[in-house]
């Protein structure tokens, strides 16, 4: 998906994801918006000590992105995040973050074609039936994580899933 000026990661944590980005592509606004306050805090000062300008940590939720205008992020991503939020708040995520993203949506998640959630001490969404309500199912690509990458039940149910909004 790049060239790309913008990004911003769902669930960021203290921002490891986005010190890498920021290292791979240092020309691109990087955000990341976390629930938990502390870590936000953690990454910020991180990142201030290594002088990296292009990433932006803020406190969020998934299901409110508020904070960014419609279409003005051009990937939005997800790592091992959205496991944690229910059938009753996912459409609502889902919705926002089409509303945000302008050409892509990436998640690293555990993925099931059930046709609905599940909840086995994490949730696992078929987000091809999620998405297909807002975009043709083409547009949705689900790639299984090799079980020597990522064991257990990432082996079994993890997936990245690229979603085109170009």
């Amino acid at each position: 998906y790049s060239p790309f000026e913008t990004a911003l990661e769902i669930g960021c944590s203290s921002g490891p994801n986005l010190y890498l980005l920021a290292k791979k592509f240092p020309q691109v606004k990087a955000f990341g918006i976390d629930i938990n306050k502390k870590a936000v805090k953690t990454g910020q000062k991180f990142f201030q000590k290594e002088k990296i300008f292009n990433v932006f940590l803020g406190w969020g939720k998934v299901d409110n992105l508020q904070n960014f205008q419609d279409k003005s992020i051009d990937i939005i991503f997800s790592d091992a995040t959205l496991i944690y939020t229910g059938s009753d708040k996912i459409n609502l995520v889902i919705k926002e973050m089409l509303r945000v993203a302008k050409r892509a949506i990436i998640l690293c998640e555990q993925y099931s074609e059930s046709g609905k959630s599940l909840y086995m001490d994490r949730w696992i969404h078929d987000y091809k039936f999620l998405f297909e309500d807002f975009l043709p199912r083409e547009k949705i690509k689900a790639t299984k994580l090799p079980p020597d990458v990522w064991a257990g039940d990432w082996g079994k149910f993890g997936y990245i899933i690229e979603v085109d909004l170009r």
